[in-house]
């Protein structure tokens, strides 16, 4: 009975020793994916529609869930306010679309393609939150400001602290504008 004992706890020992555990090998050559915030949708009033490719156009509710990519207009007289899983908001007047360029959790960048775009960015040490209009970029430094791209106005206005036009480092304080 001892005998069989001992060949059995030798048994075992040998099997847990050759267990394989994971290699450095292993491990660089798993694959991490960046991680990216959601977007909800906060309102709808009037038309408003999504697409994920810019052509096939849906209507936005308020159960649509958008990832990056994705793109928003509101008609005539419509409104919309997207809410970014850090706690920022993009209202967007009426006749505007946007695109969700990037919603990585480092840098969140909001592509203003068209019409009047309100940012109430949640600060952040560790994150970027960006509006494009045009060509033109605009990083945030504070937490409330418009941008514009319609025809006759193109720019920005800060409501709460400062906003830094990329191109040329300009600061736009708040209660300033800046048109290009």
């Amino acid at each position: 009975v001892v005998a069989v004992a001992v060949i059995g706890l030798t048994i075992f020992a040998v099997l847990s020793s050759n267990k394989s555990t994971p290699t450095d090998e292993t491990n660089t050559n798993q694959v991490v994916a960046d991680k990216e915030f959601g977007v909800a949708v906060g309102l709808v009033e009037g038309v408003v529609e999504y697409a994920e490719d810019a052509k096939n156009w849906k209507t936005l509710t308020a159960e649509t869930d958008l990832t990056e990519g994705d793109r928003v207009r509101t008609a005539n007289d419509s409104r919309a306010v997207l809410l970014i899983d850090d706690g920022s908001a993009v209202r967007m007047s009426g006749s505007s679309e946007v695109t969700l360029t990037s919603l990585n959790t480092d840098s969140i960048v909001v592509t203003n393609n068209l019409g009047e775009v309100y940012n109430r960015v949640t600060a952040s040490e560790t994150r970027e939150y960006k509006v494009i209009v045009d060509e033109n970029t605009y990083k945030a430094k504070g937490t409330a400001y418009r941008t514009f791209n319609r025809e006759a106005k193109k720019g920005v206005e800060v409501f709460q602290s400062s906003v830094e036009f990329v191109s040329d480092k300009t600061e736009v304080p708040e209660g300033s504008y800046y048109y290009t």
